[in-house]
């Protein structure tokens, strides 16, 4: 388990800690948000409007926190919407391969 500690100390990649609890807390992204994700042309994905991430984030809430807890971190929006973008990220280059 990659901790907040871990990830703060530079021990992982920002990627590598939020994908890791995205998968643990079973987060997906929308097929609405993936098809928005696919026409970004930003690589941070910051095209689409940070409302439409919150949105779906608080969807996630519970279980990101559960997660997060656990590695000695709590969650928020800003948390909730890194899990999203590193998830859907992920998705778009596991499509591309």
């Amino acid at each position: 388990m990659i901790t907040r500690k871990d990830y703060m100390e530079k021990k992982t990649s920002f990627e590598d800690y939020y994908l890791e609890i995205a998968k643990e807390a079973r987060v997906s992204v929308s097929a609405h948000l993936m098809a928005r994700v696919r026409r970004s042309s930003d690589p941070y994905l910051n095209d689409i409007p940070l409302t439409v991430w919150d949105a779906e984030s608080i969807y996630y809430q519970q279980g990101i926190n559960r997660v997060m807890r656990a590695r000695g971190d709590f969650w928020s929006l800003a948390g909730g919407v890194c899990t999203l973008k590193v998830l859907a990220r992920h998705k778009i280059n596991q499509e591309k391969e």
